[in-house]
């Protein structure tokens, strides 16, 4: 197999991964999705930690890098939409 698939195989891979952990926070209804990424994330940067202690090939530590970026930043997102709509409840309830 040429070297070009077997990447492309493997990015492939790692965007159904993604998709899959995303869908995942998307629909879980029980608790709160701001604290599940977060603990997403650190999980995440557990095996980060231990995976570049081990020889794990670079493509597969820069996904994991990748996908720890994008869920700390969709946990700051939730973050800040959640205190947007505190702010915006307790406004509306004064008035």
């Amino acid at each position: 197999m040429p070297p070009y698939w077997q990447n492309l195989l493997r990015g492939l891979l790692v965007l159904a991964f993604y998709a899959l952990a995303f869908w995942r926070m998307v629909k879980a209804n029980r608790g709160s999705k701001v604290i599940e990424c977060g603990g997403i994330a650190i999980l995440l940067l557990f095996a980060i930690g231990f995976l570049s202690k081990s020889n794990a090939p670079d493509w597969l530590m820069a996904s994991l890098f990748i996908l720890l970026l994008l869920v700390c930043f969709l946990t700051v997102g939730l973050y800040m939409l959640k205190g947007y709509r505190f702010l915006r409840q307790r406004l509306w309830k004064s008035n």
